[in-house]
């Protein structure tokens, strides 16, 4: 190959390289575009989450009527149960002890107080004809209001315990001590197989301390064939689980944006897929005593409910578990722009404005409250002013 043709080839080979390199700058080279927005008045949506207990939306409490041991149960915790229905059964050493005592005492005040009765009866009459003196008259009459005042105290006290145990008082304040053969069996009875119904219709669940009773002293805890109960103590608690009920708090910088009747969304990852709707049912004025008054935000009860669980939801929600509340915020409307046009400096934000001869300029602004998309311009801008969003 002569000198020529080695110089010919080498020129197009430099010549070829020169129009690849050209060809990739062009291609790699991206004319910037500045984008601006239009400032617009939006109604700003800020939603605040919670998270929460799911709790029924009223509780049926059981309370053991007398002192007594538990010598049946009808139930499971978790059972549905159904109001007047027969839950347990107890026996009580004591109820026969005091129902004997408490009729004996009946019968006893209602036989002197139909005896001073008499007796004041026919002394007023001796006194009204001049033959009984007015100390006699008087003594009769003080004694016989003291025998009808314990009279009426010992039927008040008969017709409590007797509701108590769903006999009609009628048969027994018709008897008198002469009823001997009548009131030796009535007087012999035991009390071995009482009858607890349930107070409402829903789920059977431990007992739930209010709070007023965080001490628990009054509450059984779970219950078991055998169980020693005091009169007045919480045997059982029933869920209506028709509805719902959530505790959540809120701190003091968002209290004063919640309000009664708001509408709140409850969702949980224990049943994906379920939207409940509910409101918010009260805001405390109050904060919570534990958090008030520390280096913390102090905190707010708020009680929220759903008034319907539907046939969906019904089979998947259990008390007890956790769940996510939505609050959605009312806002009017106001200036809003892209997040993304704010840059933000310590305490100073700043957009870049152009003017309409076509100049950016650097203007402060003052941004209210933020959503993921958006934030709020309270001074600075006017609707319609053209601002650039950064990438």
């Amino acid at each position: 190959m002569s000198i020529f043709q080695k110089v010919s080839i080498l020129f197009l080979v430099v010549l070829s390289s020169s129009f690849t390199g050209c060809h990739s700058s062009s291609d790699g080279k991206k004319e910037s575009v500045n984008q601006f927005v239009s400032v617009k008045k939006k109604t700003p949506k800020v939603s605040l989450y919670f998270r929460g207990v799911i709790e029924p939306i009223k509780v049926f409490s059981v309370i053991s009527p007398f002192e007594g041991r538990l010598t049946q149960l009808s139930f499971n915790y978790g059972d549905t149960l159904k109001q007047g229905d027969a839950i347990a059964a107890m026996s009580s050493l004591k109820l026969s002890e005091d129902f004997k005592k408490v009729v004996t005492d009946f019968l006893t005040k209602k036989s002197a107080y139909y005896n001073a009765k008499e007796d004041y009866t026919g002394v007023k009459m001796l006194y009204e004809a001049g033959v009984s003196s007015k100390s006699d008259f008087l003594s009769s009459q003080s004694s016989f209001q003291n025998d009808s005042l314990s009279y009426m105290q010992s039927k008040f006290e008969l017709e409590t315990l007797l509701y108590k145990l769903d006999i009609n008082p009628e048969d027994i304040e018709k008897l008198s001590l002469a009823d001997q053969d009548k009131l030796a069996p009535l007087l012999a009875r035991q009390f071995n197989h009482i009858e607890i119904p349930a107070t409402g219709t829903g789920v059977a669940l431990f007992p739930i301390n209010d709070s007023n009773n965080k001490g628990g002293e009054d509450v059984s805890g779970e219950l078991h064939v055998g169980s020693k109960l005091n009169e007045g103590q919480l045997m059982l608690s029933i869920g209506d689980m028709s509805g719902l009920s959530i505790d959540v708090v809120a701190s003091e910088e968002s209290v004063n944006r919640l309000h009664q009747g708001m509408p709140a969304v409850i969702t949980s990852d224990a049943f994906p897929g379920v939207h409940l709707q509910g409101k918010v049912s009260s805001v405390s004025l109050q904060a919570d005593p534990n958090t008030s008054g520390g280096r913390s935000l102090s905190q707010f009860p708020l009680h929220i409910v759903v008034p319907k669980v539907g046939d969906k939801a019904t089979g998947v929600i259990k008390v007890g578990m956790t769940c996510k509340v939505q609050l959605d915020l009312e806002s009017e409307s106001a200036l809003m722009l892209p997040i993304n046009a704010v840059t933000f400096d310590g305490h100073t934000a700043t957009v870049k404005k152009r003017t309409k001869g076509g100049e950016i300029k650097t203007v402060n602004i003052i941004t209210g409250i933020t959503t993921p998309t958006d934030v709020v311009v309270l001074s600075g801008l006017k609707v319609g002013d053209k601002v650039l969003v950064h990438d």
